[in-house]
């Protein structure tokens, strides 16, 4: 059990200190798991929030150093902890509602799975492995750090074990479970901002500009629209969203800045359940923020072959895809920079195309007088 041990405490320290600064570096992403995993209010208070990724770090430092009685309780506490998670996970594996733990705060947006199940399985079992482990006379009298001295392949399995399961447990995490068909990058919006999706002969080299998919989503109403529909009149930013999704609340908490940021562009939410459409998605000027769109199959996720939410695709008022589709909230926000910036840039093109003209205008204007 004594080596079990040693292989268990360093795998958890690196799971726990890894998720505890990614937390850190993005407080938004933690709160957006509390609320997707609908953690109980009793233990989703701001004091729990900001309190995790500091437990989760201290913890796993704790676990190196400590031995005897305390080493025993912290073990315990780190069993508390990833028996908690494979709940939470559990549950939302079981609502099958889009749910997004964020384990790693934004490295790893990706919808909870089997997959991520069973690397919750997996460490609770190796914290029980540490609880156990901490009973044994070398962990009773001596933390893992004065045992790193130890010699032999025991001690070289020990170091071994902890850093191949916990590169498999980082890499299931971070991974991407939605793969992106095409360049992020929008196209260049022209000088009729609402039109977006002008390419030259070079940039169709990075994008290739296809039609838009004929496909038809329901309106609240129950009515038929079509993708081509949307894009009619003006170019759209269509993003598919799930209520549940961490990443999703994060983009949703955003709609009406992003909305605002992309004008002219209408900004188009669509839903999979017409029954619970989130209150921040409604209620909205419906000229620049539609009424949300149902995909009740997930038809139009698997068309644009993108399996997790919230991912995003921009349709050009010309018909052709401008952008995307990209996946993520933080491909969401930096293709919404990426719209801003074009779309100041055109209108400041514009306002000195108006600049260059008025002279001409006054020079005219003279000619006339003279001409008198």
């Amino acid at each position: 059990m004594g080596i079990l041990w040693f292989a268990a405490i360093p795998t958890l320290c690196v799971v726990l200190v890894v998720s505890g600064i990614a937390k850190l570096k993005s407080p938004a992403s933690t709160d957006a798991a509390f609320t997707s995993l609908q953690v109980p209010s009793a233990f989703s208070g701001a004091l729990f929030r900001r309190g995790l990724p500091w437990a989760e770090i201290i913890l796993g430092v704790l676990l190196l150093v400590t031995w005897g009685w305390v080493q025993l309780l912290v073990t315990l506490a780190a069993l508390a902890l990833f028996v908690a998670y494979l709940v939470l996970v559990a549950q939302a594996v079981k609502r099958n509602d889009g749910a997004s733990c964020n384990c790693f705060g934004e490295w790893s947006q990706a919808t909870v799975s089997g997959s991520t199940l069973l690397r919750n399985y997996v460490l609770v079992g190796v914290a029980l492995l540490a609880v156990v482990g901490s009973l044994s006379t070398n962990a009773w009298n001596f933390s893992w750090v004065q045992q790193l001295g130890g010699s032999g392949w025991l001690y070289a399995l020990g170091l071994l074990i902890p850093a191949a399961v916990a590169s498999v447990i980082l890499w299931d995490s971070l991974r991407s479970t939605t793969p992106q068909l095409a360049s992020s990058e929008p196209a260049p919006v022209s000088q009729n901002p609402g039109t977006v999706g002008v390419l030259s002969d070079d940039e169709l080299l990075d994008y290739i500009r296809t039609p838009i998919p004929f496909h038809t989503l329901k309106n609240t109403d129950g009515g038929d629209v079509t993708l081509r529909e949307l894009a009619d009149s003006s170019a759209v930013f269509l993003v598919k969203l799930s209520p549940g999704c961490g990443s999703c609340v994060m983009v949703m908490n955003r709609w009406e800045e992003i909305a605002e940021r992309i004008h002219p562009l209408k900004l188009q939410a669509v839903v999979s359940d017409p029954n619970t459409i989130p209150a921040e998605l409604t209620g909205h000027d419906t000229s620049r923020i539609p009424t949300p769109l149902i995909d009740e199959s997930g038809s139009l996720s698997k068309l644009f072959a993108q399996f997790g939410t919230p991912w995003g695709v921009v349709f050009g008022a010309d018909q052709l895809l401008a952008a995307g589709p990209v996946a993520g909230s933080k491909a969401i926000f930096d293709l919404v920079d990426d719209l801003e910036a074009q779309l100041n840039e055109a209108a400041e093109e514009g306002f000195e195309e108006q600049e260059t003209a008025a002279p001409h205008a006054d020079d005219s204007d003279d000619a006339e007088q003279v001409a008198r």
